[in-house]
């Protein structure tokens, strides 16, 4: 997923702030560990100690919990440092496009 520039710059912005480290983030956190501990129990284990929430499920589907919050908490800082990487690399191709023609004898 390729993001605009504003889009990467609000991103950016985003992730600084205390709402996304302090909550969003730890959060993501918690609810993929919380998958993991679900999953490591069989399923009637599960059903006693989970029993109302969304970890007393089928394996299949902690897996996929499991998976959304690690894909959640880490493709952002991904999307953000590839969005910088092709800023630099626009300008790059910007600034030698505008070069002047030199002779490399």
């Amino acid at each position: 997923m390729a993001l605009s520039e504003d889009d990467a710059q609000k991103l950016r912005q985003t992730m600084m702030t205390s709402g996304w480290n302090e909550i969003i983030l730890p959060t993501l956190e918690r609810r993929g560990q919380q998958a993991l501990k679900a999953l490591v129990l069989s399923r009637p284990e599960r059903a006693a100690a989970y029993k109302s929430t969304d970890f007393d499920t089928d394996d299949d589907v902690l897996r996929a919990i499991i998976k959304d919050c690690a894909w959640m908490a880490k493709i952002w800082v991904a999307e953000t440092s590839a969005a910088e990487h092709n800023r630099q690399v626009d300008e790059l191709d910007r600034q030698y496009s505008n070069a002047p023609a030199t002779n490399l004898r």
